[in-house]
């Protein structure tokens, strides 16, 4: 079957500049060819798409989501829902989380933690076409210490031998990755976000275990020491990467950012919900806007600092957190353009190509022939602005359009 996408404008996730007027032929799941130019309206298929009044890009990476979660007003209502429901419930909350994440343009969410296997079942489903939904990569459950920063999913370990052997856990579980909590965290009281949870050893043998059993490791990280432990120790992904000391003021290392580098550690940066209501409202009083843009801005500055440097930034929303629906994925971009002094074009490429080369998914991020099908076709022009990403029309994943006007598919099947 060759399926072929007419596109009124083309933003391939690369580097290059938006093409005006482009055939994608698609056949057997993968992109076959990218044609331009003259004659673009007249490539023929089996079947035709016309997206000529649209805007064609890869499919969105959200890198670092919570399947399980609710994504209620605060973080007591997300854990106290996630503790009280049924393993079948949070199963269903996970799918309906999962294709809100579809419609938004999302071809690929990777889960970093929930509570039990529920999200590895989730993933399962939408593997063998049982339900319809995104490419889940899943973590399973987080590792984190006794007491510690998402405690409440159910895994805990507190020396290099208990790592070791919850690492092995998941592995034989089935996770894509491991995922550990290397600091306490904002939504788990008594935690203490500020500070390491596990020393430098502990997290080497995490990731050495890890890695000889072929799984990437990733870490919530919001303190300075324990990024700089995260890097000796070899983690594959820093979550988060907030650079604060124990007493909650900026402890930038300009060392460990030139380590970033030199290792090309895949760094994620959060814009979550809370973040989202710094963004400029219709009822802001001129001084309300600045105030908000000058919070925004001291907020990120050290996001600015990483990027100047050179360092793989990815963008991830942490969706499911308080406030921070799968629904809004494009919100979170607007944060990022007006936080980190990003272009549309720039946001978009640490949403596509780079969560795709950070994460190893070399067949996904941009629209090249030989790469997978992930496609979403937008209203507007996002590379002039970032919130038309929000105006989704349609969705393909693996070459079949998951989602129309909206409306997705069944199971199984195109919607065409």
């Amino acid at each position: 079957m060759r399926t072929v996408i007419l596109a009124g404008t083309l933003i391939d996730g690369t580097a290059r500049e938006p093409v005006r007027g482009a055939a994608v032929v698609v056949e057997r799941g993968h992109i076959a060819s990218v044609e331009t130019g003259p004659g673009w309206k007249d490539v023929r298929g089996d079947r035709t798409a016309d997206c000529t009044h649209l805007t064609l890009l890869p499919g969105f990476i959200d890198a670092h989501v919570h399947l399980t979660f609710n994504a209620g007003p605060d973080s007591d209502d997300v854990i106290r829902t996630l503790g009280s429901e049924s393993d079948a419930m949070l199963a269903v909350r996970a799918v309906a989380n999962a294709q809100d994440a579809l419609s938004a343009g999302v071809t690929t969410v990777r889960d970093c933690g929930g509570r039990g296997l529920v999200t590895l079942a989730v993933r399962d489903a939408v593997r063998q076409g049982v339900i319809t939904g995104p490419r889940i990569l899943a973590s399973g459950m987080p590792i984190t210490t006794t007491a510690g920063h998402l405690h409440y999913c159910g895994l805990t370990a507190d020396s290099a031998v208990e790592l070791r052997k919850a690492v092995r856990s998941m592995c034989l579980a089935g996770a894509d990755f491991i995922k550990i909590v290397a600091t306490g965290g904002m939504m788990t009281e008594g935690s203490k976000p500020l500070q390491p949870q596990y020393t430098r050893d502990e997290l080497t043998a995490a990731a050495a275990e890890s890695h000889r059993l072929g799984r990437p490791i990733a870490a919530h990280v919001l303190n300075a020491e324990a990024i700089r432990s995260c890097l000796a120790a070899a983690i594959d992904t820093i979550e988060h990467c907030l650079w604060l000391g124990p007493d909650g003021a900026v402890a930038y290392d300009a060392n460990a950012v030139d380590e970033l580098v030199r290792t090309r550690c895949c760094v994620g940066v959060t814009v979550s919900g809370l973040l989202r209501g710094l963004l400029p409202h219709g009822d802001d009083d001129p001084g309300e806007r600045e105030r908000k843009r000058m919070v925004l801005r001291e907020r990120f500055a050290p996001e600015r600092r990483m990027k100047a440097a050179g360092v793989h930034l990815v963008l991830h929303t942490d969706a499911g957190v308080r406030l921070t629906p799968f629904a809004e994925f494009a919100r979170g971009l607007e944060v990022a353009v007006a936080a980190i002094d990003l272009t549309p074009r720039e946001a978009i490429q640490m949403v596509t190509r780079l969560p795709a080369e950070g994460l190893g998914l070399a067949d996904l991020g941009t629209v090249e022939p030989g790469k997978r099908a992930d496609l979403v076709a937008v209203d507007g022009d996002p590379a002039a602005s970032v919130a038309d990403l929000a105006r989704v029309r349609h969705v393909w994943r693996d070459g079949r359009r998951l989602v129309r006007d909206g409306l997705l598919s069944r199971p199984g099947h195109d919607a065409h």
